[in-house]
């Protein structure tokens, strides 16, 4: 077939396979995603087992090598790599390249099953397993949250109650808070006094371990029909901490925690980032979308969802694109 010939003889078939072709790149252009940065699939995660005071050799004896016998059991499993250092075992899983990204969420909740099952074999003092599989997650869209005028645990407040109603908004997937500023209640002890009452630092310990996790108060039968007893708790930690009471040893007379220390919260020691806006301690709020939908209408329906929280949340409080 000559097409130059063709379309000399019949231009206006020519012309109308052209609009078309104009008008269906006009509707695509409209429709396709656009991302700065596209978002791509790392078939790779990191298992992170806490054992406190335990040597580097310790911990691959006896927490390192026994999640990797776990681990490769998985017929998925392409390579498997460890570090053992004291107090930590870091293991990198990474599965086969023939597995498709839609596979990879099962994969992954195979192998935290096998990492429970692991648990219990694991030492005394050795912490549960943490699977970290979302570090290939992309983040198109920053703000900055600043509020000079408040205090960083009202700003921490304000941060929870923009991440809850951000992931209300269609599209969607993830909302990250960096720069959140850790905290720590820090308890001022005259050593000399508690030695004179005969109470040691692991009796503090205990009490607190003991009494500091959530109590159920049973329930008791009335009328055939099982009531809840309900313990009401200091509305405040310091104040429930506080109130602890002590036994002193050798008699039957009991302090309150608040008469051998003087409880303070403070910024921990050390902080896992630090964020500045225009010099203002400011926290970074981060959005990822869903991978089917256009980054730009959801970008839309986010800016339209933070102007509204601006205006309900108090006078003073900038969340500010970045």
């Amino acid at each position: 077939m000559d097409i130059a010939r063709y379309s000399i003889d019949k231009p206006v078939n020519i012309w109308l396979m052209v609009v078309i072709l104009l008008l269906g790149g006009i509707l695509a252009m409209s429709k396709i995603g656009r991302l700065e940065d596209p978002a791509f699939t790392i078939k790779q995660v990191k298992v992170y087992t806490s054992y406190s005071g335990a040597s580097a050799e310790k911990v691959e004896r006896e927490v390192t090598e026994r999640l990797e016998i776990a681990i490769q059991q998985m017929p998925q499993l392409k390579k498997v790599t460890s570090v053992s250092s004291p107090g930590l075992s870091e293991i990198t899983v990474e599965v086969k390249s023939t597995y498709d990204t839609n596979l990879l969420p099962q994969i992954w909740d195979e192998l935290r099953k096998r990492l429970r099952d692991t648990t219990s074999s694991l030492p005394t003092g050795a912490q549960a397993p943490v699977v970290f599989d979302d570090f290939g997650d992309v983040y198109g869209l920053y703000y900055a949250l600043s509020a000079p005028d408040f205090d960083t645990r009202e700003l921490r407040e304000f941060a929870r109650i923009i991440r809850r109603d951000l992931l209300t908004t269609e599209g969607v997937a993830k909302v990250n808070v960096t720069g959140v500023q850790n905290e720590q209640i820090v308890a001022y002890i005259n050593p000399y006094q508690l030695a004179g009452l005969g109470i040691s630092f692991p009796d503090l310990t205990t009490l607190f371990e003991d009494n500091l996790r959530p109590f159920n108060g049973g329930r008791i039968k009335v009328d055939e029909k099982n009531v809840r007893l309900i313990v009401e708790r200091a509305p405040d930690k310091l104040e429930e901490i506080s109130n602890l009471s002590v036994v002193v040893p050798g008699t039957n007379r009991s302090l309150r925690v608040a008469d051998i220390a003087t409880l303070k919260l403070e910024p921990a020691d050390i902080q896992p980032v630090y964020v500045r806006y225009n010099g203002e301690e400011a926290l970074t709020l981060s959005v990822s979308a869903l991978t089917d939908v256009n980054i730009v209408d959801v970008g839309k329906r986010v800016n339209e969802k933070v102007e509204k929280l601006i205006q309900e949340l108090p006078v003073g409080i900038t969340l500010t694109p970045i």
